[in-house]
């Protein structure tokens, strides 16, 4: 006989509403004919409505140069799209690494004008951001009778999975004349770290989740070519998350911009990488909870009230470094519910949840 509790019947999430989405599309071909531009095809992906309704759209995107990527302030978009940038300065490279452990976007398109020495030794090695290494194109781009197509059946990853549904349409028909041979990162030690945790007491497990959003995750394949190679690989960095295609955004090295798939792809990768920012909202009970926050909330106070207490009886917790950065833990997490934390100076607010796992009810 199975008796099941008022407990077991409910379950509860922490999820962001997001009122708007804000893109920075990165340009490294900006010539003078729009259409032949690196994002004039992201761009209309992305904002897929007449002129007339691009301000009540939720996706805001602005474009800009790969000239004035140096002086931008990443932190004013959710997402950023380089698309054919050749290279940029280590300030920028730098600005990157803090915009992704905070919680932003990268999704990176190659092209011919990008120095993959650059992208190999700086964004791969050096910084470890991207999650896989650039190998040497194949494929001819000046013509258009040989070309190379993607996986027709098996998407694993969750931004494909949406074509195994074989009424949805189909990414095999798609042309490649040209793209990069791309390699997987190793998994990182973080991960080894991760496996270890069970023997190691609360603190530590916090501090092992905290490390682990710090460095980089595990690299996954998104998209394969119909010889099994990668064509789009992603990984967590921090709290944020880079995508890297192996082809252009634009139809220099393919004509995936003008096939209908493109525009769901697009969405669906933008989703992946937001997603990313609540994954660690939700724990299960008894589990540590760890969040990153920005640098000026190092050695403040965070008020955190459990489900079913009131205000005035809330714990608190000092947010300290942990790993180079400074980290929220709570390891209190005993109750199944929504947890309110909330900072006052400078004040800032959220919520996350903790419950019991399925598999016990």
């Amino acid at each position: 006989m199975l008796f099941r509790s008022r407990a077991d019947d409910q379950r509860v999430l922490a999820v962001r509403a997001i009122r708007e989405i804000r893109a920075l599309l990165v340009d490294g071909n900006p010539v003078a004919e729009p259409r032949e531009t690196e994002t004039f095809f992201l761009r209309h992906a992305l904002q897929p409505v007449p002129p007339s309704e691009l301000d009540d759209y939720f996706i805001k995107a602005a474009t800009i140069p790969a000239s004035e990527l140096p002086g931008t302030r990443l932190d004013d978009y959710d997402v950023v799209l380089l698309a054919n940038v050749p290279e940029f300065p280590e300030a920028t490279v730098v600005a990157f690494e803090q915009y992704l452990r905070r919680g932003g976007g990268l999704i990176v398109f190659p092209g011919s004008k990008i120095n993959a020495g650059f992208y190999n030794s700086v964004l791969f090695k050096q910084h470890n951001i991207l999650p896989a290494s650039l190998g040497e194109p194949r494929g001819d781009a000046s013509q258009d009778e040989k070309f190379f197509g993607l996986q027709v059946k098996g998407y694993a990853h969750p931004i494909t999975a949406l074509w195994n549904d074989p009424g949805i349409g189909t990414l095999g028909s798609i042309k490649f004349f040209r793209a990069f041979e791309l390699t997987p990162a190793p998994a990182p030690e973080a991960e080894t770290k991760k496996a270890d945790a069970k023997t190691k007491t609360a603190k530590d497990k916090a501090a092992v989740a905290a490390e682990t959003q710090q460095e980089a995750g595990v690299a996954r394949i998104v998209l394969r070519f119909a010889d099994g190679s990668p064509a789009i690989v992603e990984r967590p960095w921090g709290l944020g998350r880079v995508v890297l295609f192996s082809s252009s955004a634009s139809t220099a090295w393919n004509d995936l911009p003008v096939r209908p798939a493109f525009l769901p792809l697009l969405h669906r990768t933008l989703g992946s990488v937001l997603n990313r920012q609540d994954e660690n909202l939700n724990v299960r009970v008894g589990a540590s909870f760890a969040r990153r926050m920005g640098g000026e909330f190092l050695g403040r106070d965070a008020a955190i009230v459990a489900p079913g207490r009131k205000p005035d009886q809330r714990e608190m917790r000092k947010i300290e470094l942990v790993s180079g950065v400074p980290v929220l833990q709570f390891d209190a997490t005993d109750k199944g519910g929504v947890y309110d934390v909330s900072v006052k100076d400078p004040q800032a607010s959220l919520k996350f949840a903790a419950q019991p796992d399925p598999a016990e009810s």
